[in-house]
């Protein structure tokens, strides 16, 4: 699954109660995210908003950089474009975010 899917408020709501029951300080435990290009790419209030709340690092599923492929696949939901991968790395840094991968 994409955890970035919901709202930004509702992965605070589960990092809130994580806070809650386990003490650990964000700077010293790498807390990550899954997501995608287009997720990323588009959504920068939801990517400033998971590096405000603690989490330091991002996963970015990439299924491929073939788009004309994704899109026959019908997998361009998560692609989209080579335009929406650019923008996920541009959106990722501008929140803060100083650890994150493609896979």
């Amino acid at each position: 699954g994409t955890p970035s899917l919901p709202a930004w408020r509702e992965i605070e709501r589960i990092m809130n109660a994580a806070h809650k029951h386990f003490k650990f300080d964000p700077e010293k435990v790498e807390v990550s995210i899954e997501t995608t290009p287009k997720i990323a790419g588009s959504d920068l209030e939801k990517i400033k908003a998971y590096y405000k709340m603690g989490i330091r690092r991002i996963s970015m599923g990439l299924q491929t950089t073939d788009f004309k492929q994704a899109k026959a696949l019908g997998r361009d939901d998560a692609n989209a474009s080579a335009d929406y991968l650019h923008k996920a790395v541009e959106n990722i840094r501008a929140a803060g975010f100083q650890s994150f991968n493609i896979d």
